[in-house]
């Protein structure tokens, strides 16, 4: 008979390796991102139960590449496949994914990604997966959740073109949509009316996971470049204390002599000059907001 440590070393002699890698997108010198350690976390998970795979053990190689350079992603990945591996999971930023995605579908390696993408009607990118939540099922989340609340209005505020997929069961449910520009015009009159350190967009950002303006707040540089779906430029109103000298006295109150010890937001339509005392975002990020109201006299939301 065999002892049973000889045993488990006999199976884990038989398994077959299968070498996964994954890569990711982080700044230089920083701590491993969420997306990388739920990344180590699923392969150990499968290696330590014996019912899934019992006859194969997962490896990986893990790469970590700045943001948004597609051609060291793409570098990368041709070094991976010529070594050879079963998949690629990552990057996530559309431009390096993309890059990567074109490698795969020529060499019929799975892509496997947790950001959502367009399908293309050609649907040629077979070889891609997405992890991410359906559309579909994300939006009847969000309207489950504006039921339960009874809310009767809403706001949704996204910063890319794909934010307002989730919400589209929305339009069917409220009757009065405030158009885009209406809004943002109503918005930029009040904010004339409101005290200097009242950031109301702010708190909508902050209050958020995905938190693109908490990212912004180190005012390294001055120029911003314009993306392809950008809708709105966000201007940064702040004091002198945060990015050094700031022109001109308090946009939203002449009489202020300068601006106090805090930071507000504005929107301003794209191609329109900043207000004095304010400096644009140092990346470039889209906001649009939409606004829905249920009418009363529709009754209850239907779930």
């Amino acid at each position: 008979m065999v002892p049973s440590h000889q045993h488990m070393g006999q199976q884990l002699e038989n398994k077959t390796p299968i070498k996964l890698w994954g890569i990711f997108e982080s700044i230089e010198s920083g701590p491993s991102g969420a997306e990388e350690l739920a990344f180590k976390f699923a392969l150990n998970t499968i290696n330590r139960n014996r019912t899934l795979l019992p006859n194969t053990t997962l490896t990986y190689d893990i790469q970590r590449i700045n943001i948004h350079d597609s051609f060291e992603a793409s570098r990368k990945a041709c070094d991976q496949l010529s070594l050879g591996v079963a998949a690629i999971f990552g990057p996530s930023h559309s431009s390096s994914a993309n890059a990567v995605q074109s490698i795969c579908n020529a060499l019929g390696v799975p892509h496997i990604q947790t950001k959502w993408k367009h399908q293309v009607s050609d649907n040629r990118d077979s070889f891609y997966v997405s992890l991410y939540p359906d559309f579909s099922s994300l939006s009847r989340a969000i309207l489950d959740l504006v039921h339960f609340f009874k809310w009767k209005t809403v706001t949704v505020v996204y910063d890319d073109s794909t934010g307002f997929h989730p919400v589209d069961q929305l339009l069917s449910f409220y009757q009065d949509v405030c158009p885009l520009e209406e809004f943002v015009e109503q918005f930029l009159e009040l904010s004339h009316h409101m005290p200097w350190n009242d950031g109301m967009l702010k708190v909508c950002f902050w209050s958020g996971l995905d938190n693109p303006i908490s990212q912004l707040m180190p005012m390294e540089e001055t120029s911003c470049t314009l993306i392809q779906y950008m809708d709105y430029a966000l201007w940064l109103s702040v004091s002198s204390s945060t990015v050094g000298d700031v022109e001109g006295p308090n946009p939203n109150n002449p009489a202020s002599p300068e601006p106090p010890q805090s930071t507000s937001i504005l929107p301003k339509p794209l191609g329109s000059s900043p207000p004095r005392g304010s400096r644009i975002c140092p990346r470039p990020l889209s906001l649009s907001v939409l606004h829905f109201e249920h009418s009363v006299d529709t009754g209850q939301i239907v779930k």
